[in-house]
């Protein structure tokens, strides 16, 4: 079994979700409610998205 480790995020890790950006509409800020989960690239596959986005989604190809 995996599991996730986290920590809240600091102002560095914030800062540099913000250059990255949010989807359109969306404001860049963390609310103190929420949290920055950092994946590896190679993780991203497994994470369903929509057909628009390509291939992909949890199928793990």
């Amino acid at each position: 079994m995996r599991t996730t480790r986290t920590t809240k995020a600091d102002a560095e890790t914030i800062r540099q979700a913000q250059e990255v950006g949010s989807v359109p509409g969306h404001s860049t800020d963390v609310p103190d409610h929420e949290t920055v989960i950092r994946r590896p690239a190679n993780m991203l596959q497994f994470i369903p998205r929509p057909d628009s986005e390509g291939n992909g989604g949890n199928s793990g190809t």
